[in-house]
Parts: C-alpha cells; structure tokens; sequence
C-alpha cells in the first residue's frame, strides 16, 4: 500500500466524519427544538391556567362575566372588568398565536387554543367588545386568525 493509498484511505475516514458530525448536529438542534417547542407550550399553558384560577377565585368577577357572557347590561364598573378580563386573555391568546407563528408551537396547540378564542368571543358581550374596538388593538395576523375562526361560528 502506497502513501498515496494512505491518503485517499485518509480523505474517506474524514469525510465520512464529516458526514456523521452533520447527522448527529441536525438530531441535536431536531431535539432542541422539540424541547424548546414543550418548554414554550408549557410556559403559556400555566400562565393561562393561572389566569384563570385568579379569576375563578372571586365570585363577583365570575357573576360579571356570566352578565357579559349572556348579554346584560353592565354597569360601568362590570363592563370595565370584563373589558379587562377579556383583554388579559387576548393578550395570553396572542401570544400563543406569536408562539406559533414562530414555529415554538404546531398547529394542534394553536388549533386548541384558536377554538378556545372563538368560544369565548362567541358570547354576545365579548363579541361586542372584540368589534367595537379590541379587534383594532391586536396584532393584525392574530387579528385575521380570530376573524377567520368567528366567521364559521353562526351570529
């Protein structure tokens, strides 16, 4: 066997080394991102879970919530806390949609959460408030997300 031989034995281990340290890279940054993905829904999930045990927790809220959801008249201090629930829960729900659109969640974690957002807009009092102003106030893809799922919903 030739030096040259050698060599040509030596060009092939190393770029079959090559080869491998790609293969084992791309599983690594495969699995980061798949942790990354877990650790993002999992971080959003538990900040609405307890958003919604704050407001499970006060009767009169959850009373307010039940006027606006079927209708009522508020007065200005319940229409304020409704307005003020739902915007926190726009925002948490935005931000899903951001999480989404930048790939840290998939499509079944932001279809759960789209129908979520449809459901709760669904009510006539949040309905109202989403289209005479809080429709205006989001991020225009998130914006066009809920349209798109209130659209299937029946007025």
């Amino acid at each position: 066997m030739t030096l040259e031989d050698l060599g040509a034995i030596g060009n092939l281990v190393g770029g079959l080394a090559v080869i491998l340290s790609i293969l084992y890279l791309a599983r690594q940054v495969h699995q980061a991102n798949h942790a990354s993905i877990a650790s993002t829904s999992g971080a959003v999930s538990a900040f609405f879970a307890s958003q919604l045990m704050q407001i499970a927790e006060h009767r009169e809220l959850c009373e307010v919530l039940i006027k606006q959801a079927s209708g009522e008249t508020l007065d200005a201090v319940e229409s304020l806390q409704a307005n003020l629930v739902l915007r926190s829960q726009l925002i948490a729900f935005e931000n899903y949609h951001s999480q989404y659109r930048f790939g840290f969640l998939d499509e079944a974690g932001w279809g759960s959460r789209r129908a979520i957002v449809a459901n709760i807009l669904s009510s006539p009092g949040a309905r109202a408030m989403w289209d005479a102003s809080l429709a205006k106030e989001q991020h225009p893809a998130f914006a066009r997300a809920v349209e798109e799922e209130l659209a299937r919903l029946p007025r």
